[in-house]
């Protein structure tokens, strides 16, 4: 690769041609060297001037290197820089283009690589580069970030829970919306939410259902209710509780990774089947679901499913009744006492 035309090509636009020799010199001559230069390497390259130096290092701030020399540092890296002329030539002057080729021998023959142990060596690299992208594109972003921890409601139990800011808002127009720290608790049926919270929310009743817990039965009002989780509004039903949780008709819908630190929520099949009761789901943003929770350390070890979040770490003083509504398409007795169920009045 011409190491002067690099240095031409960053000085040239800032008018500081007179400096190129002096980089050439000093050995900074990558395109890679341009984005790191600091004060210490302009001392290096006796630039005193503090109009030129400020111009140097901004341009160096925002530099970003060019595919062909994206091209240069992969040959590189395989120890195939010797041919990188003869890619430029033949038009493979980006990542991109490299990693749909075809590495034949016409191919070959076109690049001028005739050493067998060459030939391998850029079948290997093209296949590494084409792993690496088709990886890349195929990174997931998550719904939401869930994280453990303790609601204020059950501050006072004994291990953490899993946790997920999110908003809930009514099915009608011009409501307020409240964005809510959430438990999640795969034991129970449906989303619960403090009952002062529900008075604001003016939401638009149901029915009556019998709601068996542990302990006893007893007669709660069910309401219709939007919960925004990362883009996705989903209409649900809710009733009043002490405390605010996410149950598993709305976890089942989202695919799962949890570690010791994070929850992740990813995007799953938003369907509705008879097993888990209709859901409906739009994926328009919405600005009240935009949550700010603790950073994160990177994740550790993951787990496919929800289910762990009342499991080990969960407290056996913590809230364990659930509730199920029954309707003529969904009929589900999930519970964490193995039978709790609910029926309408």
């Amino acid at each position: 690769m011409d190491d002067s035309s690099a240095i031409a090509t960053f000085l040239e636009p800032l008018d500081l041609l007179q400096y190129l020799e002096i980089f050439q010199t000093k050995g900074y001559d990558k395109e890679s060297d341009f984005c790191t230069l600091s004060h210490e390497d302009l001392d290096e390259l006796g630039v005193v001037d503090d109009d030129h130096r400020g111009m140097i290092l901004d341009a160096a701030e925002h530099y970003e290197v060019s595919d062909q020399f994206k091209v240069y540092q992969f040959l590189r890296d395989h120890e195939l820089e010797y041919y990188y002329r003869h890619f430029i030539d033949s038009d493979y002057t980006t990542l991109d283009t490299i990693s749909r080729m075809d590495v034949n021998d016409e191919t070959l023959d076109d690049l001028e690589i005739t050493l067998p142990g060459h030939k391998r060596r850029l079948q290997l690299a093209v296949s590494s580069l084409r792993k690496r992208r088709r990886l890349n594109e195929e990174a997931e972003t998550p719904v939401a970030i869930g994280y453990w921890g303790r609601p204020a409601a059950l501050e006072d139990a004994k291990y953490d829970f899993l946790c997920l800011r999110s908003t809930i808002k009514s099915t009608k127009s011009n409501m307020p919306s409240f964005e809510l720290e959430f438990m999640v608790d795969s034991g129970s049926d449906v989303v619960t939410v403090r009952q002062s919270i529900l008075d604001k929310l003016d939401l638009e009743l149901i029915g009556t259902i019998q709601s068996r817990g542990v302990h006893a039965t007893v007669e709660k009002q069910l309401y219709k209710a939007v919960l925004g989780i990362g883009k996705f509004n989903i209409e649900i039903e809710v009733m009043a509780e002490p405390y605010e949780s996410i149950g598993n008709r709305v976890l089942r819908h989202f695919r799962h990774f949890i570690d010791l630190n994070r929850h992740i929520w990813l995007q799953g099949q938003a369907i509705s089947s008879p097993s888990l009761g209709p859901l409906t789901f739009h994926s328009e943003a919405s600005t009240s679901t935009s949550a700010s929770v603790p950073e994160m350390p990177p994740l550790e070890q993951s787990s496919s499913t929800p289910s762990t979040s009342t499991s080990e770490r969960q407290s056996h003083d913590a809230p364990q009744s659930s509730t199920t509504a029954q309707s003529s398409e969904y009929r589900e007795g999930a519970g964490s006492d193995g039978g709790a169920t609910a029926k309408r009045s």
